[in-house]
């Protein structure tokens, strides 16, 4: 039988917390002996009692062990050993073995505190996450709406810009009267089919990255010098100058 050495035993149930750190650190040391006792650790965890604690531990010549002590309320009902062979031996006197100075009661309060603890932690932990998860949402969704607002100014300005464009080549005789009005009308998508209205949307998302974007602002208006601009466009794409294709047919 495995003898689990008293050093082992003081340090961790009867010893100051020094002694525990300094035997503990000597256990861990040897560190394939006390993986394996700690992985006898967790298979003994499995089929002990509720309630009871379970400790790797190093015994004769540093043989992997699992100590379990099993306890109801505060008192202590038995103590096992757990070996790497399998066997697993009673350990009746158990008047000597407490956790730390202060006995099984203090134990219980240290424990049960430091489970409240931990759930506190994991609780806050999880607030803080899901906090600045909702934070990020309502910055992103803060973003796209601003974004939106953007485009939805863009867009308003370009639909002046390109009015008053077409009306300018019209009044400069380089489009006829009915040439001026398929062109006002040739980005409108109202009672258009789902298809018709994409492919418009395409053609238009071409011609307006084409055209100059001004500094945004909260009411954007179109200048002379846009209005230029975007008739200089309008003009390119009447003349077969772009790589996007006229929608119109224009008379000879």
């Amino acid at each position: 039988m495995t003898t689990i050495n008293d050093k082992v035993l003081k340090a961790i149930f009867g010893g100051t917390s020094e002694e525990a750190a300094a035997e503990l650190a000597v256990l861990q040391s040897n560190e394939e002996a006390w993986l394996a006792a700690r992985r006898l650790a967790a298979a003994a965890e499995l089929t002990v009692p509720a309630g009871s604690i379970v400790v790797p531990v190093l015994g004769y010549q540093y043989e992997p062990a699992a100590l379990v002590v099993e306890v109801v309320n505060i008192d202590v009902v038995g103590v096992s050993e757990h070996t790497v062979a399998g066997n697993v031996w009673a350990r009746p006197l158990t008047s000597n073995f407490t956790p730390f100075e202060g006995g099984w009661n203090a134990w219980r309060l240290a424990r049960e505190a430091h489970h409240a603890q931990a759930a506190l932690e994991a609780a806050q932990s999880a607030a803080s996450i899901k906090k600045m998860e909702a934070d990020q949402i309502v910055l992103a969704n803060k973003a796209a709406q601003q974004v939106d607002a953007i485009r939805q100014r863009y867009v308003a300005w370009f639909s002046a810009a390109y009015r008053d464009a077409v009306y300018a080549l019209w009044s400069e005789e380089f489009l006829k009267t009915e040439e001026k009005d398929a062109l006002l009308k040739v980005f409108s998508t109202q009672g258009k089919l789902r298809e018709e209205t994409e492919a418009i949307l395409v053609i238009k998302g071409k011609f307006m990255a084409l055209c100059p974007v001004p500094e945004d602002e909260p009411y954007l208006t179109a200048s002379e010098e846009n209005v230029t601009a975007v008739a200089d466009v309008i003009a390119a794409w009447v003349n077969g100058d772009l790589d996007i294709a006229y929608p119109l047919a224009r008379a000879a």
